[in-house]
């Protein structure tokens, strides 16, 4: 049987942020990570919560709230296996900006954030890496700022669908879907019901199929030109 830390190090070299390491950098790493086992809905770490650890999701989907004032909470971003939770909170204070709930169930690896805070400042390429990740975050909170004020539900949904690169989890709420309609219209700013409509006229024009509660895109240029601004 593969060795614990062997195991936690297949998760680690599937991490984009982590990817350029050495197996045994990545082994060393992976030394420190604990496992937790994650059910469907419950909370990860809380907005406004000290951040103890480095979170890196191994299996299953997870979702991102916010608060902002007296608004109530919207879904800001979906995190897959290999992605890092709020791994800005690792390096300012003020604790996470955001609340991580699993969409199902979860496996998270929790690496103690000193642990991993050293070992960035003690290898220079995941540094660079995480410094890309973050000004490519800081864009695109830009671009989601943009496309919140001035942008339509056709033009949303289309731009979110040609974002993902693999088949877009499902959006009807049911046993397995990964997103639930609720959590991409949160995540959109329209309606639950708007979101419906806008999808149901996607179909009609045969620019996406649902397939085993799936979206599949099948016509990238019709919702390449929604997308763009001035599009339907």
């Amino acid at each position: 049987m593969p060795a614990k830390d062997t195991l936690e190090a297949d998760v680690l070299r599937a991490t984009p942020v982590l990817s350029g390491c050495t197996a045994a950098e990545q082994r060393a790493l992976a030394g420190s990570a604990q496992r937790r086992s994650v059910a469907a809905h419950e909370v990860v770490f809380t907005q406004g919560e000290p951040c103890k650890h480095c979170y890196v999701l191994a299996r299953g989907q997870i979702k991102l709230e916010r608060v902002t004032g007296t608004i109530r909470s919207r879904v800001v971003g979906f995190a897959a296996p290999g992605d890092l939770l709020d791994e800005a909170a690792l390096f300012v204070s003020g604790g996470h900006a955001t609340t991580a709930i699993a969409v199902t169930r979860c496996e998270v690896l929790l690496i103690p954030a000193s642990t991993y805070v050293r070992f960035v400042r003690r290898h220079p390429r995941v540094a660079w890496a995480t410094l890309l990740r973050l000004s490519a975050q800081v864009r695109d909170l830009s671009r989601e700022m943009e496309r919140l004020v001035s942008a339509s539900a056709e033009q949303k949904l289309a731009a979110y669908l040609l974002s993902q690169h693999e088949p877009v989890g499902a959006v009807d709420s049911g046993a397995g879907a990964r997103r639930t309609q609720r959590d991409l219209a949160s995540y959109l700013a329209v309606t639950p019901e708007t979101l419906s409509r806008t999808l149901g006229k996607f179909r009609r024009r045969r620019w996406v199929e649902a397939r085993r509660g799936r979206i599949e895109i099948t016509d990238p240029q019709a919702l390449q030109k929604v997308a763009e601004p001035g599009g339907e």
